[in-house]
């Protein structure tokens, strides 16, 4: 029951971002972005079985993903030239500190996923959680200028971004699928699909 609820409160929200984005309050949702990871997060984090050691390596999924992103943006590689926009909030070394959390949420909640197409190979899960996660990506990167997230230079992300993406995650879920059992998280699951209607609603309908 209470993991409905949660499912319920976080499709409410998404629905009620894109109808935001579409109003006189777009600057207002557009800053708000990061309040939208953590209270991902958050719901993943009450709804997920963690181990310590789990514990230890979302961490470390943090400050990688993180760390990918400072490189990225400060030397092109592995994504390419690009620049964050305020939409993300506070920056470090000009990358937003929640672009460590977002790796975090959606390499656990693609992990999670995973589990509903395969539960006896660890390989076949690992390939699963990349191809998740480039799906988001693929339906994310088209629209992040408009919700004022990052820009490309040039005329948009190209093949390297999503080889590096690629590459990035599957660094991570190395890690992750290890630890992470086969339990069947739907708010995981949801976390996942409510992210690529997000995304793709605004090519549907698009902000400009």
């Amino acid at each position: 029951m209470k993991e409905k609820i949660i499912i319920a409160v976080l499709a409410i929200w998404h629905l009620v971002g894109i109808i935001g984005f579409h109003s006189d309050f777009f600057y207002l949702f557009s800053i708000l972005t990061p309040l939208n990871m953590m209270l991902s997060f958050w719901v993943l984090y009450v709804t997920s079985k963690k181990s310590e050691k789990l514990k230890a390596i979302l961490l470390l999924t943090y400050f990688i993903g993180l760390a990918v992103e400072v490189i990225g943006i400060n030397t092109g590689i592995p994504f390419g030239t690009y620049v964050y926009l305020e939409g993300l909030g506070p920056k470090i070394m000009d990358t937003p500190w929640v672009m460590g959390l977002n790796w975090v949420v959606v390499s656990w909640a693609a992990v999670q996923s995973a589990s509903y197409f395969s539960t006896q190979s660890k390989l076949y899960k690992w390939a699963i959680s990349i191809v998740i996660m480039l799906i988001i990506d693929l339906v994310m990167e088209p629209v992040a200028p408009d919700l004022r997230m990052w820009i490309f230079a040039g005329s948009g992300p190209g093949l390297m971004n999503y080889l590096g993406w690629a590459l990035t995650s599957a660094v991570i879920q190395i890690l992750l699928v290890r630890e992470v059992d086969n339990h069947k998280n739907h708010t995981a699951l949801a976390i996942i699909l409510l992210q690529i209607i997000f995304f793709s609603s605004f090519q549907v309908w698009p902000l400009n």
